[in-house]
């Protein structure tokens, strides 16, 4: 075993074992240091790169337009222009504003902020449940039965009226009367006038009633 004096150097054996030590922990606190340096720029590329990216899609937010009483091409197209994807439910939806095959309810409501890319679904109408009879007054009798039937109702026998105030063949009034909610198909009633001229009436009444 090899031995020194305090103050003197160790020579031979000795030496090259010191040497090798040294060398070993050279090359420790090198690599330590690169690891060190790598995971310095792995963090701050991560930090200012690409977490300001994530954060920046993910904050990223848009209102969602209203789509109801459009026709589907129209609802996908407002939808997609505000980066946000259309997603149509089979479901048929009830409602007493929108026609049927228009767009009647959808989900995010309009006003509500979403991330971009969000879906939105949302159901085209069934129809109405119900429909308010048209007013129809002063109208000829042609135009004003084309009109009801295109609300969704129905037409009753005809009722005609000797009155002064309308020349014949207007429509005094409708039975049931013009705001009335009826189901669909319900039957409506044209009371139309006959004008002033008593000799286009019947001896007995002033009314006589006949199919439309």
């Amino acid at each position: 075993m090899t031995s020194w004096k305090a103050g003197s150097l160790p020579t031979g054996g000795s030496t090259r074992e010191l040497t090798g030590w040294k060398r070993f922990a050279v090359h420790v606190a090198l690599a330590a240091a690169a690891v060190g340096a790598l995971g310095l720029v792995v963090w701050l590329v991560f930090d200012n790169v690409i977490m300001p990216r994530v954060v920046g899609q993910g904050m990223e937010l848009v209102s969602v337009p209203s789509i109801e009483g459009k026709t589907l091409d129209e609802a996908r197209t407002i939808l997609q222009a505000q980066g946000l994807e259309p997603v149509l439910d089979p479901e048929l939806k009830r409602s007493e504003r929108v026609d049927k095959g228009l767009v009647a309810l959808q989900s995010p409501v309009a006003g509500c902020k979403v991330k971009a890319g969000h879906s939105v679904r949302f159901w085209t109408s069934a129809g109405r449940t119900s429909f308010a009879v048209p007013d129809v007054k002063g109208l000829d009798s042609s135009k004003a039965a084309r009109q009801i039937e295109e609300t969704g109702l129905a037409l009753d026998e005809a009722e005609h009226q000797i009155d002064s105030s309308l020349a014949s063949g207007k429509v005094l009034r409708t039975n049931p009367s013009a705001g009335a909610s009826l189901a669909p198909g319900a039957k409506v009633r044209l009371v139309i006038s006959l004008g002033k001229d008593t000799a286009t009436a019947p001896a007995d009444t002033a009314k006589a009633r006949r199919l439309f």
